[in-house]
């Protein structure tokens, strides 16, 4: 746990300065190639891209990479609890291998036949809340946060299925750090759902196997 705890210090020090989140755009730079991303019908402000030579259910097991924080630029005046960043994309990290459980396999390590999820959450704000009285933030909200996902082959990086979610996860009253906690837990609830139903949605067009006689 303390290695992990230190190399997201250090990674939150990185992005912390960093100029790549653009207020207009959203755009990270995390993905490869936003242009490719095609809106989903029904769902103002999500995007994804299928790969057409590639599909996730051609996997039989997927990696899951550490989860990336790219805060915003307002937030370079700003310090948050390291604690409480990492308690937060933990509870992520958790939720996703929840979902995951008996319907598909994790593995550890890249190999034939894995797929790589790579995740960051852009736009990240800090904010104290109204009822703190020290200096330093306990909190960060996620109402402006985007999410962006990438599944890639793990051997080749070739990107198989991107996700773009940059709609707004509504408003958390900003009274306490318990709130602004559990409105953060919601959005990641949420985040979780729409990448399981698209992944539901690939397998669901699987073709089955034939028995050959």
């Amino acid at each position: 746990m303390r290695g992990i705890f230190s190399v997201l210090s250090c990674f939150l020090v990185m992005v912390l300065f960093s100029a790549c989140v653009s207020t207009s755009s959203k755009q990270s730079g995390f993905l490869d190639n936003y242009s490719k991303l095609e809106p989903v019908p029904d769902a103002e402000g999500l995007f994804i891209y299928e790969n057409p030579q590639k599909r996730i259910d051609q996997y039989d097991a997927f990696k899951l990479d550490p989860i990336l924080v790219y805060f915003h630029p307002e937030a370079a005046n700003h310090s948050v609890s390291p604690e409480k960043l990492m308690e937060v994309f933990e509870y992520f990290r958790s939720q996703i291998l929840q979902s995951f459980q008996g319907r598909y396999r994790i593995v550890p390590i890249a190999g034939p036949d894995v797929c790589t999820i790579r995740i960051a959450v852009t736009g990240v704000i800090p904010e104290k809340p109204k009822m703190i009285t020290t200096k330093s933030t306990e909190a960060f909200g996620l109402s402006d946060a985007g999410l962006e996902v990438k599944f890639q082959d793990s051997r080749t990086g070739v990107n198989v299925f991107t996700l773009w979610d940059t709609r707004r996860q509504g408003e958390y009253k900003r009274m306490d750090v318990k709130a602004a906690m559990r409105h953060a837990e919601e959005t990641i609830r949420n985040w979780t759902k729409t990448m399981m139903d698209y992944m539901g949605k690939a397998y669901a067009k699987k073709p089955e196997k034939k028995n050959i006689k």
